[in-house]
């Protein structure tokens, strides 16, 4: 009896394909021009960025975030441009006391017609002269409101010449659904570790969204689909 593998390889096609698919980058911001928003993104348009940027500078690494497929949330897209600006977080003191009022945000307002399941908050940060300081982080949707939630990353390079390679960053956000007409919002602040100051730079910043399961099934059968009857044709 001749036994056909085609169905086994068109259901290998539909499962594989939500572990290969792209997360979606809802807004990406990686030259940070202060109340304009992000640079791309679905969801650029309805978008914020408001706090201290330089125009030049940044990390070269070419990701949002780390350059590694995020468990979970399928494999990073974007390709942001290199040394085009840095959201900037200056540490300052007062009779040599440390004092750390800088802080910066982002909001991304949810204009789509569907709820959605968020995946990662991705950044770059570095500081400029000393290591091991903490940046703060925090995040909320509203409304109603949820959160704020903390989740403050520990800076342990020091690198910041104007280009360099900062480290990568990725907060899961398990769980969240941005639903519609509903704002994700996230706040990066200075904080500081024994009465240190030391200047901090934030770039390439991504939220990002899983893909639906329902959607990446539907590619999965496309696929699978062009290859059976691609093989019907050369049949008959």
């Amino acid at each position: 009896m001749k036994v056909s593998l085609r169905p086994l390889l068109l259901a290998s096609v539909a499962v594989l394909a939500p572990q290969i698919s792209p997360a979606t980058i809802l807004a990406g911001y990686n030259s940070f021009p202060g109340g304009l928003g992000a640079d791309e993104g679905t969801l650029q348009s309805s978008s914020t960025f408001s706090g201290s940027f330089l125009s030049n500078g940044g990390s070269t690494d070419g990701n949002y975030g780390p350059t590694v497929p995020v468990t979970g949330g399928g494999v990073i897209p974007g390709n942001p441009p290199t040394g085009n600006g840095v959201a900037t977080l200056l540490g300052s003191s007062v009779n040599g006391v440390a004092i750390a009022p800088a802080s910066f945000s982002i909001s991304v307002l949810n204009t789509s017609r569907s709820a959605i399941e968020l995946g990662y908050l991705l950044f770059d940060a570095t500081t400029r002269n000393n290591p091991n300081q903490l940046l703060g982080v925090s995040y909320q949707i509203s409304p109603p409101l949820q959160g704020p939630f903390p989740a403050s990353q520990t800076l342990v390079d020091v690198g910041y010449t104007g280009n360099t390679n900062f480290s990568d960053f990725s907060i899961p956000l398990t769980g969240l659904i941005l639903g519609v007409n509903q704002t994700f919002s996230a706040t990066f602040f200075y904080t500081q570790i024994n009465n240190v100051v030391s200047d901090m730079f934030v770039d390439n910043i991504a939220l990002t969204a899983i893909p639906e399961p329902g959607s990446l099934f539907a590619l999965g059968c496309l696929m699978g689909g062009g290859a059976f009857f691609r093989g019907r044709r050369r049949r008959a």
